[in-house]
């Protein structure tokens, strides 16, 4: 009880505060459409349960069903990305990123905490005096903890990754030592680094200002680092009319390099000056392009008052 019950609460907080990096892994996975972000707000917090359920006492049959049969999807869906897709990170932490681990020792942990899961359908733990009083007392800690698990599920999903704190910032960093840098070198001048999804929504809300910087003069160039494959690239380019160089990887090697999505780095001479997460704002409001020059009016000046017909 207590080794799944740790497991599965430390599974799904990871995943809870980090609910746009439990997408990148679905999608590693090979899961697409509407399926996505259900799962991704459903199974965290179903986690969290099932661990608080196990750590108060609730060893019961149906309750460890439920754990055996989510260590077998999530067993099954992994070795599906790791031998087809080459994926290595089960994102089984989520953001939990110290108790990440290599692909075999995940098999071999899963394995074990089936084993550990089928124990508690074949054989129940009876509790005694001691544990009846626990299970009896500690439901409504239970459910509590559960709904405040779903609260920030949804907070996560909507904002990004939760953090404790202000986000570290790379503004004034320079930009070769950072890691996105391995991915899209930039010379001198002023460039914008753009990270992004073909097909992720704040990126598309985020395109026509970020296009906007090298139509408008504000910097020389824009270089992209983004995930998916050629065809989705080439879909976006068409709905963009976008024709920046793009460097492809994979959704993991970005997610983990950037976080959130899109991510937006205005270099100049080697320097990161500004950085712009998710919402990416004109160049306009940033004083860094020439306001609109207004049209002159092509309406004939108004001859004077006291003009007559012939003198017009």
């Amino acid at each position: 009880m207590l080794v799944l019950g740790v497991f599965f609460v430390a599974s799904g907080v990871g995943k809870v505060v980090d609910v746009p990096g439990f997408i990148e892994v679905l999608k590693a996975y090979g899961l697409s459409g509407g399926l996505v972000p259900f799962l991704a707000l459903v199974v965290p917090p179903a986690e969290v349960l099932l661990g608080l359920a196990l750590l108060t006492g609730h060893a019961s049959r149906g309750i460890g069903l439920l754990c055996l049969l989510l260590l077998i999807g999530f067993t099954a869906a992994f070795a599906y990305a790791y031998f087809g897709k080459g994926v290595t990170d089960c994102g089984c932490f989520g953001a939990l990123e110290a108790l990440k681990t290599q692909p075999m020792v995940s098999f071999g942990r899963n394995a074990v905490l089936m084993l550990l899961s089928l124990r508690l359908v074949v054989r129940p733990v009876q509790p005694g005096p001691i544990l009846h009083v626990l299970q009896r007392s500690s439901w409504w800690l239970v459910c509590a903890l559960t709904c405040a698990a779903f609260t920030l599920s949804g907070i996560s999903y909507a904002s990004g990754k939760l953090r404790w704190g202000p986000a570290p910032s790379d503004v004034g960093k320079s930009y070769q030592n950072l890691p996105i840098a391995n991915f899209a070198p930039v010379g001198p001048g002023s460039q914008l680094v753009v990270a992004f999804e073909p097909n992720c929504n704040s990126c598309w809300n985020a395109m026509e200002n970020i296009l906007a910087f090298a139509r408008l003069g504000a910097v020389e160039g824009i270089t992209g680092v983004a995930t998916g494959n050629e065809e989705e690239l080439a879909e976006f380019r068409r709905k963009f009319n976008a024709t920046f160089p793009v460097q492809l990887i994979t959704h993991e090697l970005l997610h983990e390099v950037v976080g959130e999505f899109p991510a937006v780095w205005l270099v100049r001479n080697g320097r990161v000056e500004r950085e712009f997460r998710k919402l990416v704002p004109s160049p306009y409001s940033l004083n860094l392009a020439p306001s609109p020059a207004a049209t002159p009016s092509t309406k004939p000046a108004a001859p004077p008052s006291g003009a007559t017909a012939e003198s017009r």
